[in-house]
């Protein structure tokens, strides 16, 4: 336990770091002469997005503490499981074909969990996020089906892929299976942490079949709320 908490200590350090020194290196580049209306505005864009950035960081890693160290408490009720995945389907839809990937949504068969609303939003944001950014061309896939009193999620992608000796590391907190491309899309290893650990706080798992440079599956198995 304590060789764990100083491992997130570390980590955390060092992801709080990068984004406040490239915010301060773009103030000082701002500040070094004077600029144009222009060149400041810029400048002052940039800074929001990496603000941004430091912000979800910030928001992520309470969440991560917070479950480390006590239960959070989870906002439960019963809840139409397939009228939620469409509408997350929706949302992701639209970002998907302006990236030009075929992102279909269905079938989609009823089904009643119980389940924090707000949590289960974030748990399948995080993997449909993952699946656009890492899915270069080809097509994205949400499915959800009943069976034998599980509610089974599927996010299948056309992308990059995981390769085998990774596939058990992925749901390490700040581990990434390609560290350069994780900069570049603004990755940060916590999402499929985050993920699992909602998927497990609903008495719940997640799994990943994946396979380089071919695509990925991840698969959400949820209880089904028994009337």
């Amino acid at each position: 336990s304590f060789r764990r908490m100083s491992e997130f200590t570390a980590d955390t350090s060092h992801e709080l770091k990068t984004p406040l020194c490239a915010m301060r290196g773009e103030a000082e580049v701002l500040l070094s002469k004077r600029r144009t209306p222009e060149e400041y505005e810029e400048g002052l864009a940039h800074l929001v997005e990496r603000f941004d950035h430091l912000n979800r960081l910030i928001n992520d890693l309470t969440l991560l503490s917070e479950a480390d160290s006590s239960p959070v408490r989870l906002e439960m009720s019963p809840l139409r499981l397939d009228l939620l995945v469409q509408n997350i389907g929706n949302l992701f839809q639209v970002l998907a074909e302006q990236k030009g990937i075929l992102f279909e949504v269905g079938p989609l068969e009823e089904v009643t969990v119980l389940g924090d609303k707000t949590r289960l939003q974030q748990l399948l944001t995080n993997l449909l996020d993952n699946a656009i950014k890492y899915t270069s061309k080809g097509s994205i896939k949400l499915t959800l089906e009943k069976t034998e009193g599980t509610a089974v999620v599927n996010v299948k992608d056309t992308g990059m892929g995981i390769p085998k000796q990774e596939q058990d590391k992925i749901f390490k907190r700040f581990y990434r299976v390609d560290k350069s491309r994780s900069r570049e899309t603004g990755g940060i290893g916590l999402g499929l942490s985050i993920a699992e650990w909602i998927a497990h706080a609903h008495h719940g798992v997640i799994e990943v079949e994946s396979e380089l440079n071919v695509g990925s599956t991840f698969v959400i198995r949820l209880p089904v709320l028994i009337p």
